[in-house]
C-alpha cells in the first residue's frame, strides 16, 4: 500500500512524468542510435590457398588478378567472378611481393576505368608499369625511374617502395607519385613524380637516404602539395662520404611539387633509427610534426618537434613519462602516439596529448586502419588467428576468427585506396580474402526526429499509466473515507457526549448555588460549544484558530465552574500559521483531562499553559500543567485511560485522512525526590515530506 501511494504522488508531477519518459527512452533509443557505423559478418571468397593474387571491384562485380613470377617475366592473368579469365599481359622484369606499398588499383587516366599500377625490375632497372586492366588489350604504359647501384653489402637488393595517386592541376587524368627506398643498394632512394598528363617523369635529388610512407598534402595553402614522410637510418652503406644524405642520420625533407626541398633538409644523427613526419594544425596555422624514434639506444628518449612550413623549430615536448613512443601514426582523429610500455596517446593539441588507454598485447608496427568516410575508422590488428577490430579511442568492438596466419601480410583495402566508400573491406593475405561489408545505420540520419519522438511518446504512456494509477487510488481513497467516516461517527458519539454531560452538571451546580450571573455566562459559553461541535460534526480536522477559540471557551467554563481554582495561559508563536488544520478537539481533550485528572487535586495554584510553535519545521503543540498527573490514586483516574484512547483514536484518523505524520507523548513531570510535579503533553505534526 505505501509504494502505491508513493508511485501515484509521484505521478502527480509533470516534470517527474517526463524525466522519467526521458530515463525510459534512453535504452529504445540506444538500440536505434548505439552504432554509428558497423561491419557485417565476414564472408570468405576463398577457403584454399590462393597465392599472389589480388581482388578489385569494377562496377559493382569483384574481380581478381593472379600474378605469375617468372624468371625473367611476370605473367599477369585477369579473372571475372566466377573466375573465367578476362584478359592476360606479359610484362618483362620481376615485382616485389604484393602489398599496398607496391601496387595500386585506381583510375590514372582518367577513363572511369582501373588501371594497375606497381613497380618491377628488369636488369638492375626500375620501372613504373600502369595497365589498363579492364580492357581486352594487352597495352600498357611503362616509366623507367632509375638504375640500381648495389652496396658492397650485398648485390640482392632488399627494396621498399610506394605509390600514390595525385592531382596537380584540374584534370581528369592524376599524376603518380612513387617512393623508393633500395635496402642494399646505393640507389635509387628517391621520390619520383610521373607526370601522366604531360607523359614526363622528374626525380628528387637525394641520394644514399631518402622517403618511405609518402604523404602528400597542401601544407602552406598555396593549393600545391608538399611530400614528407619517414626517413629511416639502417646504416647499409659502409661507405657513405660521397653521399650528400647517407643512411646513418635521419632527415625531415619536405619537397615541393617539383621535387625541390621546401627548405634545406634538417639532420638527426641518430644510427638505427627513424624519423617520422605529418602535418599538423593549430590555432595558428600547418605545421610538420616530426618524431625520432631511436632503436640503437633503449632508454634515449627524444622529443616530438614542431616545425613551420620553412623549416624552423616552434616547440618541441616529450610524450609519456617513465617511457618513450616506439611508433606515431597519423589518422584523421588525430596523431597517434604508441610507447614501449603499451600506452596509447592520442595528440590533437600539441601541448596536451590525450591518454586513451593500454593494450598489453598491441603491436602498432603492424596496426592496420581503414577510414570511414574520413572521419573515423577502425584499427585492426591479428592476434592467434583473431582479428580484431577497435575504434578509433581503441575501445575493442570485436574479434572475428579469420584464417589469416601472418600479421606481415595483411592487406586492407577496398579496390581503390584505402577507405570505405563503397562500404566494402577486403583484408588480404598470401592466402585467404576475407570481406567486410561496412553498413551505415540508417537511423542515424534521422536522430533528432526519433529522440523527441521517444521522449513524446513516453510522456504520453507515462501519462496514461498515471491516469490508471489515479483512478485507483481514488477508488480506494474512497472505501477508505467511508470506512473513516463510520469510525468517526462511532467516536463522536463518544466524545462530544462526554463533554456535553460534563457542562450540564456544571450549570445544574450554579442553579443550585442561585448564581444567575454566572450561569448566564456559562450557558452563553457552552452555546458557543455545542453550536462550534455541531458546525465541525463531519470534520476531522479543524484550524489552529479553530481549536485554541474552542479550547479558550472551555477552559474558561471550567474555570468559572471550580471558582477560580486554577489559571490558564495560551502562547501561540507569531510564525505559526494558524489556518493549517490539526486534529479536532485534541487540545480541548487534553486541556480537559489536565483540568478533572491534574490541577483539581491541588488545593491552589493550578497552572495550565499551552504553547504552539514551530521546531525544525515540525508543528509543536504542548499541553502542559502542574496537577496530580497520572500518579494520583486510581479512583480518580477512572476516566482518564478513555480520554487518552479517544485522542489516540483521533490522531489515527487524522493521520489516515490528512496524510501527515503526527506524534505524540506524554511526560511524567516529577522532582529530583520522585513526586509528581504535573503532565507535559507533546504533539507533534511532522513536515510533509
Amino acid at each position: 500500500m505505501r509504494i502505491f501511494f508513493l508511485t501515484t504522488s509521484f505521478f502527480k508531477e509533470k516534470w517527474l512524468i517526463l524525466l522519467l519518459s526521458i530515463i525510459l527512452s534512453g535504452p529504445a533509443v540506444y538500440f536505434f542510435l548505439k552504432d554509428v557505423h558497423y561491419l557485417d559478418e565476414k564472408v570468405l571468397w576463398e577457403k584454399e590457398p590462393r597465392k599472389n593474387t589480388l581482388s578489385y571491384e569494377f562496377e559493382g562485380e569483384v574481380k581478381s588478378l593472379y600474378f605469375l613470377k617468372w624468371e625473367s617475366t611476370l605473367q599477369i592473368m585477369s579473372f571475372d567472378s566466377d573466375r573465367s579469365v578476362i584478359n592476360q599481359w606479359n610484362i618483362g622484369g620481376r615485382i616485389s611481393d604484393l602489398d599496398e606499398n607496391s601496387i595500386l588499383i585506381e583510375d590514372i587516366d582518367g577513363d572511369q576505368l582501373p588501371d594497375l599500377s606497381f613497380l618491377h625490375i628488369i636488369e638492375n632497372k626500375v620501372y613504373l608499369a600502369i595497365v589498363p586492366i579492364s580492357l581486352n588489350t594487352n597495352y600498357y604504359h611503362r616509366y623507367f625511374l632509375d638504375s640500381i647501384q648495389f652496396s658492397e653489402m650485398d648485390s640482392k637488393p632488399i627494396y621498399l617502395s610506394g605509390i600514390k595517386t595525385l592531382k596537380i592541376k584540374n584534370s581528369d587524368q592524376k599524376n603518380v607519385a612513387v617512393f623508393i627506398y633500395m635496402g642494399h643498394a646505393k640507389y635509387p632512394r628517391k621520390l619520383y613524380l610521373i607526370d601522366f598528363p604531360n607523359d614526363k617523369v622528374i626525380s628528387s635529388q637525394t641520394d644514399g637516404n631518402g622517403l618511405s610512407n609518402l604523404n602528400i598534402e597542401d601544407v602552406d595553402g598555396d593549393s600545391l602539395p608538399e611530400f614528407f614522410g619517414e626517413s629511416s637510418s639502417p646504416g647499409n652503406m659502409r661507405n657513405h662520404s660521397e653521399l650528400a644524405f647517407h643512411d646513418s642520420s635521419t632527415y625531415l625533407m619536405v619537397f615541393d611539387e617539383n621535387l625541390e626541398f621546401e627548405f634545406p633538409p634538417i639532420e638527426f644523427e641518430t644510427h638505427f633509427s627513424r624519423q617520422s613526419t605529418f602535418s599538423f594544425a593549430t590555432d595558428s596555422g600547418f605545421y610538420f610534426f616530426t618524431s625520432i624514434i631511436d632503436n640503437s639506444s633503449p632508454r634515449k628518449v627524444y622529443p616530438a618537434y614542431l616545425y613551420d612550413v620553412r623549416g624552423k623549430l616552434v616547440d618541441s615536448l616529450f610524450i609519456g613519462s617513465n617511457t618513450k613512443p616506439s611508433y606515431f601514426r597519423k589518422e584523421s582523429s588525430g596523431i597517434y602516439a604508441f610507447t614501449n610500455e603499451k600506452e596509447i596517446f592520442r595528440i590533437v593539441d600539441f601541448r596536451n596529448p590525450e591518454y586513451l588507454t593500454k593494450i598489453d598485447d598491441l603491436e602498432p608496427n603492424y596496426l592496420k586502419f581503414a577510414e570511414i568516410e574520413n572521419k573515423n575508422g577502425f584499427f585492426f590488428q591479428m592476434k592467434e588467428n583473431k582479428l580484431l577490430i577497435y575504434n578509433s579511442d581503441f575501445k575493442l568492438l570485436e574479434k572475428l576468427e579469420t584464417p589469416f596466419t601472418d600479421i606481415f601480410e595483411l592487406r586492407i583495402t577496398n579496390f581503390a585506396g584505402n577507405t570505405l566508400e563503397k562500404g566494402k573491406l577486403l583484408l588480404q593475405d598470401k592466402k585467404y580474402e576475407v570481406l567486410l561489408q561496412y553498413k551505415k545505420n540508417i537511423f542515424w540520419e534521422f536522430r533528432f526526429i526519433i529522440l523527441p519522438a521517444f521522449i513524446i511518446l513516453g510522456f504520453y504512456i507515462m501519462n496514461i499509466l498515471a491516469f490508471l494509477l489515479s483512478y485507483e487510488q481514488n477508488r480506494r481513497f474512497e472505501r477508505e473515507k467511508e470506512i473513516t467516516e463510520l469510525r468517526f461517527n462511532a467516536i463522536k458519539n463518544q466524545l462530544e457526549p462526554h463533554f456535553l454531560f460534563n457542562s450540564l452538571n456544571s450549570i445544574g451546580h450554579l442553579l443550585l448555588t442561585e448564581d444567575r450571573l454566572k450561569a448566564y455566562s456559562y450557558l452563553e459559553s457552552l452555546s458557543f460549544l455545542l453550536r462550534n461541535a455541531v458546525n465541525n460534526s463531519g470534520e476531522i480536522a479543524v484550524s489552529i484558530k479553530d481549536e485554541i477559540l474552542f479550547t479558550k471557551k472551555y477552559l474558561e467554563i471550567e474555570k468559572l465552574r471550580f471558582e477560580d481554582k486554577f489559571n490558564f495561559k495560551i502562547n501561540v508563536d507569531e510564525d505559526v500559521n494558524t489556518e493549517f488544520p490539526i486534529p479536532k478537539m485534541i487540545i480541548q481533550l487534553h486541556s480537559e483531562n489536565a483540568v478533572k485528572h491534574g490541577v483539581l487535586h491541588r488545593e491552589t495554584g493550578g497552572e495550565i499553559e499551552i504553547r504552539v510553535r514551530y521546531e525544525s519545521e515540525n508543528l509543536i503543540i504542548e499541553i502542559d500543567d502542574n496537577g496530580a498527573g497520572r500518579s494520583a490514586p486510581v479512583s480518580t483516574q477512572k476516566n482518564l485511560g478513555k480520554g487518552l484512547l479517544l485522542s489516540e483514536q483521533m490522531l489515527e484518523l487524522y493521520q489516515k485522512v490528512m496524510k501527515n505524520a503526527i506524534q505524540q507523548e506524554i511526560i511524567d513531570k516529577k522532582d529530583s525526590q520522585g513526586n509528581a510535579l504535573g503532565t507535559l503533553i507533546i504533539i507533534r505534526i511532522l513536515k510533509a515530506s
